[in-house]
């Protein structure tokens, strides 16, 4: 009876851990990018044109002393 109780919950384990046949999977990634502070206007048009693909806009500055 043991072997029995192990072999059934082996068996429900893989099959939880096994992907359902024809269920779908979504991947969403969060895609972000720079806007630098020496080609603003050339980045900005960039950014425009990629509004489907560019989830966030991060301004960079940098200045060297």
């Amino acid at each position: 009876m043991l072997k029995l109780r192990t072999c059934l919950i082996i068996i429900a384990l893989f099959l939880i851990s096994v992907p359902q046949a024809g269920a779908q999977t979504v991947k969403e990634y969060n895609v972000s990018a720079w806007l630098p502070s020496w080609d603003i206007e050339e980045a900005t048009q960039s950014f425009k044109n990629n509004t489907e693909t560019i989830n966030t806009i991060s301004p960079f500055w940098y200045h060297v002393n």
